[in-house]
């Protein structure tokens, strides 16, 4: 298979805004299961969105979400992943 189908990347689909959106819909969700921790750890987490989001970058945010890749992960992406990557770049300059 030469054509790429499909790519996903965290970078280029999460939003401030989103990330903000995800924490209210689990602060009901939990609230109507009767989670109470859970729903008090996302109203936390929401709280702080609203408070610090605006001066902060999605670049940051992201970076705190996620964790360096080990040397397996890496390895694996160079093998399996960024060939697809590349042939994307590649159809979006021709």
């Amino acid at each position: 298979m030469n054509e790429v189908l499909y790519y996903y990347s965290e970078l280029d689909s999460v939003t401030k805004q989103k990330i903000k959106k995800n924490y209210y819909l689990y602060v009901k969700k939990y609230f109507k299961e009767e989670n109470y921790k859970q729903t008090l750890i996302f109203a936390l987490k929401y709280i702080y969105s609203l408070i610090f989001f605006p001066f902060m970058s999605i670049d940051s945010l992201l970076y705190k979400r996620g964790r360096k890749a080990n040397i397996k992960e890496t390895n694996e992406f160079l093998k399996y992943c960024k060939p697809i990557i590349d042939g994307v770049i590649k159809k979006a300059y021709k």
